[in-house]
């Protein structure tokens, strides 16, 4: 793979208004919308099954959405 073809993402990550179920009817995360920006540190915390590794994993398009939009950079990841 050619350096110059891959694309250089600065790292602003934006989850809008994102709902998510693994069974298409009990929402995981519901109408979440939050931005993280380049350099910010954020850190996800909850009780368990409150949706911490159900949000990286869409952010890393393990599963699909079913609301809602994640943007890196202002590029939708859909």
């Amino acid at each position: 793979v050619n350096e110059d073809e891959l694309p250089r993402y600065e790292g602003n990550v934006t989850f809008h208004h994102v709902s998510f179920s693994y069974d298409g009817e009990n929402d995981v995360l519901k109408d979440i919308s939050f931005e993280a920006k380049k350099g910010e540190t954020v850190a996800l915390v909850g009780h368990t099954g409150s949706g911490k590794s159900s949000i990286i994993n869409l952010l890393f398009r393990y599963y699909d959405i079913d609301r809602g939009s994640i943007t890196i950079d202002g590029m939708d990841t859909s």
